[in-house]
């Protein structure tokens, strides 16, 4: 599976698009929780979810950020999800 390929067309594709595969991640597929944009940087932004791990994904004009999260490590997807949105705001901001 071309992951890198899958993911420029999720990213791409309109927010809330519901790719049919799920979401994968190194060799590791996620279940796709939900697509939002961001209400500051107008990035969009994708949620997944797989046991006690999960995923998310947003990105701006030119990059895409990927992060993961585990529970069982003591991980909070809810902190994941505003770090990441922290951190396409500010590349937004600077231009990428």
């Amino acid at each position: 599976i071309d992951e890198v390929n899958a993911m420029k067309l999720l990213m791409g594709s309109p927010v809330g698009f519901r790719p049919s595969g799920g979401i994968r991640i190194n060799q590791v597929k996620y279940q796709f929780l939900r697509g939002m944009e961001d209400h500051v940087s107008k990035c969009n932004t994708i949620l997944g979810k797989k046991g006690k791990t999960g995923c998310v994904l947003s990105c701006t004009n030119t990059v895409i950020v990927i992060a993961t999260y585990d529970e069982m490590a003591g991980h909070n997807g809810a902190a994941c999800a505003t770090t990441v949105s922290d951190l396409c705001n500010n590349l937004c901001k600077s231009g990428y």
